[in-house]
C-alpha cells in the first residue's frame, strides 16, 4: 500500500504541473490591421441606399465583398452598375471607403466598367459578383 500511496502522490504532482498555457501568443494568418494614413481624415458622406420600385421587375444580386463578407442586393432591372456600386457603398462602413470594381465570378472574369449599363444588360440579375478593391 505504501507503493500505491507513493504512486498516487506522483500522479497528483504530475497533474498539478499540467496547467494550461499561461503566456501570450500570436495567431498565425491573422489579418493585419489596416495601414494608418498620415493624411488628414476627410469626412466621407455615406451614400443613400438605392430606391427599388416594387411595381417594376426586380432581382437579387449576391455581392462577395472584398473584406470576405457577402450581401444580397435587390435592384430593379433598369438600375445601372453605378446604382449597384452606390448600394454597396451605402451598406458598408463609411470609415472604410475605398474605390472598387465589380467582377463576374467565373472564367474568364469579366470586369463591369460601364457604369451606365443596366444590371439586366450586364446579365447579373440572380447571379454573384465580386468586389475587388483598387
Amino acid at each position: 500500500e505504501a507503493a500505491n500511496e507513493e504512486y498516487m502522490k506522483e500522479e497528483a504532482s504530475k497533474e498539478a504541473s499540467r496547467a494550461p498555457f499561461q503566456g501570450t501568443g500570436n495567431v498565425l494568418g491573422a489579418p493585419s490591421p489596416a495601414p494608418r494614413s498620415s493624411l488628414p481624415r476627410v469626412n466621407v458622406v455615406q451614400p443613400k441606399p438605392v430606391e427599388v420600385d416594387q411595381s417594376e421587375p426586380k432581382g437579387n444580386i449576391q455581392v462577395r465583398l472584398g473584406d470576405g463578407g457577402k450581401l444580397v442586393v435587390t435592384l430593379n432591372h433598369t438600375h445601372t452598375i453605378r446604382d449597384l456600386k452606390q448600394e454597396i457603398r451605402a451598406r458598408q462602413n463609411p470609415e472604410e471607403h475605398r474605390d472598387f470594381s465589380l467582377v463576374a465570378i467565373g472564367t474568364p472574369p469579366k470586369k463591369y466598367e460601364d457604369l451606365n449599363q443596366t444590371v439586366s444588360e450586364a446579365g447579373i440579375i440572380s447571379s454573384a459578383i465580386l468586389q475587388r478593391f483598387i
